[in-house]
């Protein structure tokens, strides 16, 4: 039988699954030998998933393919290869052909983490590799389904985690707290544990939506006053991923997602506010922080004036505020 380019695709995506793979490296041998230039084209085509271009790797490498494989499996091959202790093939390395090979191998391999544990070591890789090589925050709403999908099976994925908060993005934690409104309680659940959030103890549909509402919301809110700890489970069993700057929130100055200081040059009056605020107790820090914040929603020229005041009139005021509304 000659086959069509349309036809073999439609072959290697239907065998794309561990439970078909001795069919797919079947199929692939009698392709090779019916019309090799055929066989490179298909899997070199955008539209092979990685997870069938990773099962035919043996054969790949037993038939002497590599040199008919574009950059993009090329430096899928390689990093295989990296993995399993081998020398690679010459490829280019230029950030752009880096970049889109590793998206192929996370977007089109997603369906198939589980397969192995080299498997799962190259999403892995390819992710980190993404967000720590390349800065690339495209790949995090993959990333975080991956981590998700691990969840469930109760496999590791400590790594991507790491890796997805040290993206330093706020949309991570915008798109983990998605997993909130999951119907599976699992999903709910280590949501809630990666965002420091009690899950209700029913985790109903309606009790999961106003927890991720009144998530939002306080994201809404505390978004530019959070920075990322670089804290994993590698260390602990409940990292602290991330943290509020309370004192930067209090004087309104945005922090840096890396350092957790605020950006800009600060007056220094705003040096002193901030350093007699981390000095206060716990209760009154919290009676500042919701004056402050009432006061800046309500009123933002009042707010102007209360927080360049002396620190001793911003306490009096938060003082009766707090009195006023008891």
């Amino acid at each position: 039988m000659d086959y069509e380019l349309h036809q073999v695709l439609d072959a290697l995506k239907s065998l794309d699954s561990k439970q078909s793979e001795d069919e797919l490296n079947d199929f692939f041998e009698i392709l090779l030998k019916q019309d090799r230039e055929l066989a490179l084209e298909a899997i070199n085509d955008e539209r092979c998933s990685f997870s069938a271009f990773f099962m035919l790797i043996p054969k790949i490498e037993l038939k002497n393919l590599q040199r008919g494989l574009n950059e993009r499996n090329l430096y899928a091959l390689n990093l295989y290869r990296n993995k399993v202790n081998r020398s690679g093939i010459k490829a280019a390395e230029e950030s752009a052909s880096a970049i889109n090979a590793l998206k192929w191998i996370v977007s089109t391999g997603i369906a198939g983490d589980g397969m192995s544990d080299i498997y799962d070591e190259l999403m892995d890789a390819a992710v980190i590799r993404l967000i720590m090589t390349y800065r690339d925050t495209s790949v995090l709403p993959d990333a975080v389904r991956l981590i998700f999908l691990r969840n469930k099976r109760g496999s590791f994925s400590h790594d991507i985690v790491w890796a997805v908060f040290r993206s330093h993005s706020i949309d991570s934690l915008k798109l983990i707290a998605e997993y909130l409104l999951s119907p599976d309680r699992r999903d709910a659940e280590f949501s809630a544990r990666l965002l420091y959030l009690k899950p209700p103890s029913d985790l109903m549909l309606a009790a999961n939506k106003k927890l991720y509402e009144s998530y939002l919301s306080w994201l809404e809110e505390n978004g530019e006053f959070l920075y990322f700890t670089g804290d994993n489970f590698q260390r602990t069993s409940e990292p602290a991923f991330f943290k509020l700057n309370a004192s930067a929130k209090y004087i309104g100055k945005p922090v840096s997602k890396r350092t957790g200081m605020p950006l800009g040059n600060l007056s220094d009056n705003e040096l002193r506010t901030m350093n007699l605020f981390e000095n206060a107790g716990e209760r009154e820090k919290e009676a500042l922080l919701a004056h402050s914040d009432r006061l800046k929603k309500n009123d933002p020229q009042a707010w102007e004036d209360f927080i360049n005041s002396a620190f001793e009139t911003q306490w009096a005021a938060a003082v009766s505020s707090r009195e006023g509304s008891v």
